[in-house]
């Protein structure tokens, strides 16, 4: 049996996106950017060896837009719903692991 991805890989990302939808210092961006492309990576990167390459190139694809080394500057108004279907994104998987996997609750 696989073993289930860590709920934290799901919820940190998940929290994190939702405060940086309220104004925060520039140093919490950088912050998420590090949570999110951590998380993202790992989901992917799980997927991609489960054989789930859909989820995993949308998740490689989270890596990339939330990439702490070479950013992608957008605008407010443009990273609100973006910010908001990761989220979305995040809670879906986390709902498809909860299926696959009941014991991680």
């Amino acid at each position: 049996m696989k073993r289930p991805i860590p709920l934290l890989a799901f919820i940190v990302p998940m929290v994190v996106l939702g405060i940086g939808l309220l104004p925060m210092s520039y140093g919490f961006y950088t912050f998420l950017r590090l949570a999110v492309f951590g998380s993202g990576w790992f989901i992917a990167y799980r997927r991609y060896k489960e054989g789930q390459t859909n989820t995993a190139v949308i998740f490689g694809l989270i890596t990339l837009a939330y990439n702490p080394l070479i950013p992608v500057f957008l605008s407010r108004p443009i990273w609100l719903p973006v910010d908001l279907l990761v989220i979305w994104l995040f809670w879906r998987e986390k709902k498809r692991e909860e299926l696959n996997h009941p014991s991680i609750l």
